[in-house]
């Protein structure tokens, strides 16, 4: 018996959930028969070590793509492909990978059949589109479509985490040089105005006394200043830190609108890819949903596939989900009367990764006047405490 994990929905959140069935067929049938309305189900690896539990970067996952689509297209054999790119490859568990898939189709298994073995490194978009290759003998055709999709994807991926931590890189670097100015600058200030005796203005003390609290508090201003970013980096690291910050992101109010764009652009995209490698209507829906990190984008995936199910239009799921943009709808119902839905996503994934573009430059436009105007006046304001007694000094020496 093998365990399958499903995922239902309540209350607009995804609560996961396990059964045991003989195969993914008898596991729906199961769901089905308690009335489970399952959002997607998938089989749950075994044994971690032998399932492919290690990963594999997106620049060597790229390469392993192109380099097989490459050799295939020069007439190579896919086992003597295999081998060369194992022979090629720098990264150690991908060589293993390649190796171990390389085995498996000698002893019989097709390429889909092994990399399933592999989760962690090949995903359930990128099986799909390769089980359709085998199907249909483009297999150097789609790996390439395959490459380009991750390469571009990649380059989205990399422009928002970019503009993201953009702020937050500069907010670090000048909150430790502010701090460097309290805890060394104000005190050679504080020492010379004490001498002086008399009372400091108010601006003047509350400076000092901050000074004071921090160099008290060194080692905890250290630990935060350093601890917190190698938190949060840690944190991105685990599926749980991820969807929590992805929440949080969403509710800033830039940040989510990129955050929508970017998981807008990657279903046009990953829907465009499927149904042009021949994956059937409803599976494509599915790898769409399972592929996305958009709470709100895979509610409307959803309801969609549901809309279709049950026989109703596709474009009027996309319209009635509230989620999805009306030139969405609009391009869908184009597309589905047309016959060419999958030439409508395609325009509709080249619109908004132009309408991401623009967003994330935008952003950064915004950005950097804001932060130089709050950065600028918190440097203002310790620069008028520092100088602020020198006006008062005739006061302070009386």
């Amino acid at each position: 018996m093998s365990v399958f994990i499903y995922h239902v929905e309540k209350n607009g959140k995804l609560i996961q959930g396990k059964i045991e069935a003989k195969n993914i067929s008898v596991a729906r049938l199961k769901l089905n028969a308690r009335k489970i309305d399952f959002v997607y189900i998938k089989q749950k690896p075994l044994i971690p070590f032998f399932s492919g539990g290690g990963k594999v970067k997106s620049k060597n996952l790229l390469f392993f793509t192109r380099q097989i689509s490459f050799l295939l297209g020069s007439g190579v054999s896919l086992v003597q492909a295999l081998k060369i790119v194992a022979d090629t490859t720098e990264d150690s568990f991908l060589k293993t990978v390649v190796t171990n898939l390389r085995t498996m189709l000698e002893g019989g298994k097709s390429l889909s059949q092994a990399m399933k073995t592999y989760p962690s490194v090949f995903d359930g978009f990128y099986i799909n589109m390769v089980v359709c290759s085998e199907k249909t003998g483009l297999l150097d055709e789609i790996l390439s479509d395959l490459a380009n999709y991750i390469e571009k994807m990649e380059m989205i991926k990399s422009r928002v985490k970019s503009a993201m931590m953009y702020p937050v890189i500069v907010l670090i670097i000048s909150l430790a040089i502010i701090s460097g100015i309290i805890l060394f600058v104000v005190p050679k200030f504080a020492s010379l105005y004490s001498s002086s005796g008399g009372k400091l203005p108010a601006l003047t003390q509350m400076l000092v006394n901050t000074s004071e609290v921090m160099k008290n508090n060194t080692l905890i201003l250290l630990a935060v200043l350093i601890g917190v970013p190698i938190g949060l980096f840690q944190l991105s690291r685990t599926e749980g830190g991820k969807k929590q910050i992805q929440a949080f992101v969403r509710i800033l109010p830039v940040f989510k609108d990129i955050a929508y764009q970017s998981a807008l652009v990657k279903f046009c995209r990953s829907f465009a890819c499927l149904l042009r490698s021949g994956v059937n209507f409803l599976e494509a829906l599915d790898v769409s949903y399972n592929i996305s990190d958009h709470v709100n984008i895979q509610r409307g995936i959803k309801i969609s596939r549901d809309y279709v199910v049950s026989g109703k239009s596709f474009a009027l799921g996309l319209k009635d989900s509230k989620v999805f943009p009306a030139l969405v709808y609009n391009m869908a119902k184009t597309g589905e009367e047309s016959g060419k839905i999958q030439d409508s996503f395609e325009r509709l994934m080249v619109y908004y990764e132009e309408i991401l573009n623009n967003l994330i430059s935008g952003m950064i436009k915004l950005i950097e006047p804001i932060l130089i105007v709050v950065l600028g006046g918190l440097i203002a304001v310790i620069i008028l405490a520092l100088y602020l007694p020198v006006f008062y000094m005739g006061d302070i020496i009386s």
